[in-house]
């Protein structure tokens, strides 16, 4: 009797008795903390992955860009005076070369659509164009066709004017990250856009000065020719410019790099210093 009464009170035999009487709270209770287990480990595993993700992108801080949007972006950059010769020549600063970089990715990427339209409008045109002058030149002789080359010029002069017109828009938020001494500079380049950049700064220059200039250049006499051609504010506005690329452009070439950084599939190297 004493020894039942001794096993009667031991835990484990309790335990089992009232596993026996409650068993259906027993299953409940197991199952809660089956579950409960489980979400921890899935909440683990989730900030794990997060956490791996996040050291990732710590590790890689420049968004990747498609081969087409920095081709473009680059034409963008020749046609407004903002490669990496002319921000340099403009003096700016890494900030802000990563503030009028960032505003020209941003602003193509949402004018993407209409930019492609008025894209392949304008190489519809001068493919027309282009197929026009051949066949009159080839023969044989066709009056028409001859007829129609003033359409078709002005077609291309119309589709190019357009895509320059919404292009500009772009220039107003450039404009932004410029002093008012950039801001004039600028100016003067975009008038000079189809010069190099040795002379883009120079205001005023006559084209039968950059014809005499360039015939020096391409007989190895430059730097007399630009004694006897440009005047003394000329040569000083063009010295201003090499003299603040020098001092500027490893800062823009590096952030160049980070905001609007070569694809692989391009390869190439960034732009050579102006000389």
């Amino acid at each position: 009797m004493f020894c039942a009464l001794v096993e009667a009170f031991e835990p484990e035999v309790l335990v089992m008795a009232m596993i026996r009487k409650h068993w259906k709270l027993a299953i409940i209770h197991l199952l809660l903390i089956v579950g409960g287990l489980v979400v921890l480990a899935g909440h683990l595993t989730t900030r794990q992955e997060q956490s791996a993700v996040a050291a990732t992108e710590s590790e890689s801080p420049v968004a990747a860009i498609d081969p087409l949007t920095y081709s473009r972006v680059q034409k963008m950059r020749e046609e407004l005076c903002l490669t990496a010769e002319d921000l340099a020549a403009l003096g700016c600063s890494g900030e802000q070369t990563s503030a009028i970089l960032g505003s020209l990715l941003g602003w193509y990427r949402n004018s993407q659509a209409l930019w492609e339209q008025l894209e392949d409008a304008q190489r519809v045109a001068q493919r027309q164009l282009d197929e026009a002058v051949t066949k009159i030149n080839v023969g044989p002789k066709n009056e028409t066709l001859i007829q129609s080359m003033p359409r078709l010029v002005e077609s291309v002069e119309s589709a190019a004017a357009a895509r320059r017109q919404h292009m500009n828009l772009a220039m107003n938020d450039v404009s932004r990250s410029f002093n008012a001494e950039q801001g004039q500079l600028w100016s003067i380049a975009a008038s000079n856009v189809k010069l190099p950049t040795r002379w883009r700064y120079v205001d005023g220059l006559s084209v039968d000065q950059v014809q005499t200039l360039q015939r020096a250049a391409y007989k190895g006499k430059l730097e007399e020719a630009e004694q006897q051609t440009l005047s003394a504010s000329a040569r000083l506005a063009m010295n201003g410019a090499s003299s603040r690329h020098g001092s500027a452009i490893e800062g823009v070439l590096s952030a160049e790099a980070s905001v609007l950084p070569i694809p692989p599939e391009l390869g190439g190297s960034p732009t050579q210093p102006i000389e």
